[in-house]
């Protein structure tokens, strides 16, 4: 079930750490995003991370499955009782500019 159509969604652990920029992307100055379809069973743990689309390095790619595996959820709620469900995130890979 999509997460958005239950009665509460699962929520992302305030521990949860994000994808790390790849070294090797920065040092090129490399961008670029990752979109993930996350599958969370009914416990809030993640079971599968599937890339949906992604431009840049494969880096990128690698960095956002090593993190998300690891990530916990508060679990979905459809009517009283915990739900495995799917959720869709963006993950982007911006280089900050400055003076």
């Amino acid at each position: 079930m999509d997460a958005k159509g239950v009665d509460v969604p699962p929520r992302e652990f305030p521990t949860n750490h994000q994808p790390d920029y790849p070294a090797s992307a920065r040092r090129q100055g490399r961008e670029g995003y990752v979109r993930v379809r996350i599958d969370i069973d009914a416990r809030g743990e993640v079971e599968e991370v599937r890339t949906l689309a992604a431009e840049g390095v494969d880096a990128f790619r690698q960095s956002v499955q090593r993190a998300v595996g690891r990530w916990r959820f508060t679990p979905a709620m459809h009517e009283g009782r915990a739900i495995p469900v799917f959720a869709e995130k963006t993950f982007h890979f911006q280089l900050q500019g400055g003076p």
